[in-house]
């Protein structure tokens, strides 16, 4: 691998970990500077989102209260980055207070848009425990 592509490859681990700290600390600026316009979220129960949607249930529905990610891996292809690994996250629901422990083996699609790394797709699927 080339010098630009390992920095490339850090760069969408970075805006990985930026990610991850803006839901945690419930940045929602920094965290939609990292989601693109056209934002694919799909949950764990299989359903999905648009950036609209997504934004409204990250600032009304959930608390972050911890993300952690496992045997991360990015293959890059150019101006598209695919993130695959596992992902712990602690979430409270802020209808019922109740806190949640979820693991998912996580799949995302990076692209790079006006030279930042964005989160295009994100697909969760539960692990049993």
């Amino acid at each position: 691998m080339s010098d630009t592509n390992d920095a490339e490859v850090q760069a969408v681990y970075d805006a990985e970990r930026r990610r991850r700290e803006a839901l945690v600390t419930r940045d929602h600026d920094a965290l939609t500077r990292l989601l693109s316009p056209t934002l694919s979220h799909t949950h764990t129960p299989g359903h999905s989102e648009t950036l609209e949607e997504y934004l409204r249930f990250v600032r009304e529905d959930v608390l972050f209260l911890d993300i952690r990610r496992d045997k991360l891996a990015v293959r890059l292809f150019g101006t598209v980055a695919v993130m695959t690994g596992s992902m712990d996250s602690v979430i409270q629901i802020r209808a019922n207070d109740q806190t949640v422990s979820l693991r998912a083996q996580v799949l995302q699609v990076w692209v790079q848009q006006d030279g930042q790394w964005r989160l295009e797709a994100f697909q969760a699927t539960a692990i049993a425990s």
